[in-house]
Parts: structure tokens; C-alpha cells; sequence
């Protein structure tokens, strides 16, 4: 068969059309979609996604101050004064309980009192 132009098409171009579409669908995205039969509000999940990340990042602030915090109290037990100031550096850029236990065990002296297993905080 022949196609026909849609009615709200015509006596418009083609450019003026695609603009009309393409503003419907965002209009209706910004007003919510559905997902697994579930209605979804697009603000709200940006809200919660913002949330888990915070969450992460103040996770990883936690953990960086434990290993200072651990750091001190080996320092103190140790009964060392003079702690080299590229090893807080390290602690402060270490990503993970192993890194940490690495710079431990590379700047401080033998025999320490380290931890087998960091304190780690739950993730």
C-alpha cells in the first residue's frame, strides 16, 4: 500500500517534526517509565544512585583514617617517635586493606605489631 502522511504532519517539515518527536519523548521519560512493570521516577533514581556513591566515597574516607588510626597505635606499641612522611602519604593513597598492609610492612620497623587481617569496614 501507499504511505500516508500522518494528520499532525502535515503542512509542517520534516526537520519541525523530528524536533515535535524528539521533545514528546523526553517529556514523557521525565515524567517517569516503567521497568520490570514498576513505575520509575528519573529524579529519584538519580537521587539514589548520588546516595550509593557518597556512601562509597565515605566508605573509602573511613577506611584511610582506620589505617592512620592503626598506624598511630602500632607507632605508640613500637614506641617509635620519627615515622617517615612519604608512608602517611601512601596510607592516604592506598585503595585497599592489602595496599595499606604494604606500606606497613615497608616503612615500619621488623617486628611490629600488624595485624594479620586489617580492619576493613563493610561494604
Amino acid at each position: 500500500g501507499k504511505q500516508k502522511p500522518r494528520k499532525s504532519a502535515i503542512g509542517r517539515s520534516t526537520k519541525q517534526m523530528l524536533q515535535d518527536d524528539l521533545l514528546n519523548q523526553t517529556s514523557r521519560l521525565m515524567n517517569g517509565f516503567r521497568i520490570n512493570g514498576r513505575n520509575v521516577d528519573p529524579n529519584k533514581q538519580s537521587m539514589i544512585v548520588e546516595l550509593l556513591l557518597m556512601k562509597k566515597n565515605q566508605q573509602r574516607q573511613q577506611q584511610k583514617l582506620e589505617n592512620i588510626g592503626q598506624l598511630v597505635d602500632i607507632a605508640e606499641k613500637s614506641k617509635v617517635r620519627d615515622l617517615p612522611l612519604p608512608m602517611f602519604k601512601e596510607l592516604l593513597l592506598a585503595n585497599s586493606n592489602e595496599e595499606a598492609a604494604r606500606v606497613f610492612h615497608r616503612y615500619l620497623p621488623k617486628g611490629h605489631a600488624l595485624p594479620k587481617t586489617p580492619v576493613s569496614v563493610a561494604a
